[in-house]
Parts: C-alpha cells; sequence; structure tokens
C-alpha cells in the first residue's frame, strides 16, 4: 500500500475514533471506523472494530458484511464463511432491496472462494 493511502487511512481512523468517542453507540461511526482500519490492512482491529459495531447492533448489515471481509482477510476463513452466510440471512430480510442487491452479490464473491 501507497505511504499517501496509509497516512489517508490513519487520518481517518483518527477522525473517527474522536467520533466514536463522542458517541459510542452510534452503529455507523464505529462501522466506519471499522472499514478505515479493514481498508489500512489492520485485519484484527477491523475484526474487534465491526464486533463493536455488532454489540449495538447485531443486524447491522453492513457492519456484519465487513466482518466477513476483515475475518477473510486476516486468513480465519471458518469464521468468515459463517459471517457471510448470517449476511445473507440478514440481507433476505432487509427492506431496501437496491442496497441489500449489491451488498448479496458482493458476499456471493467471497463465498466463491471457499
Amino acid at each position: 500500500m501507497e505511504q499517501t493511502n496509509v497516512a489517508e487511512y490513519q487520518k481517518a481512523i483518527d477522525h473517527y475514533h474522536e467520533l466514536a468517542r463522542q458517541n459510542p453507540n452510534d452503529v455507523k461511526v464505529l462501522t466506519n471506523l471499522a472499514w478505515s482500519y479493514e481498508r489500512a490492512g489492520e485485519h484484527k482491529q477491523a475484526v474487534q472494530q465491526f464486533k463493536q459495531a455488532l454489540e449495538v447492533d447485531q443486524d447491522a448489515i453492513d457492519a456484519q458484511y465487513g466482518l466477513g471481509v476483515a475475518l477473510f482477510s486476516a486468513d480465519q476463513m471458518a469464521d468468515a464463511r459463517r459471517v457471510f452466510e448470517h449476511t445473507l440471512e440478514l440481507v433476505s430480510q432487509s427492506d431496501d432491496r437496491s442496497y441489500m442487491v449489491v451488498v448479496q452479490e458482493q458476499v456471493n464473491v467471497y463465498l466463491r472462494r471457499f
């Protein structure tokens, strides 16, 4: 990863940490913090943050999907598969069909890698 990208992701991590400190139960903030860690290549920290977001809202689809991605990136394949399958269950129950179709396709891309 380029040094510039790492610096940008670190800025995002710092920003979302501050927002999470101010809003510890905001699942979007916690999920965005987790995605920042994932994009920075800090998969273990991303897993922890996605789990924290899911403690606030266990049905947060973006956090569930992100947890699967982070586990996959951390080479925790059995856990990643379980999380992706649960994500598909959540997607099937969602009212936001356009967003859910996109998430479903992304999950299926990962599941085909197993």
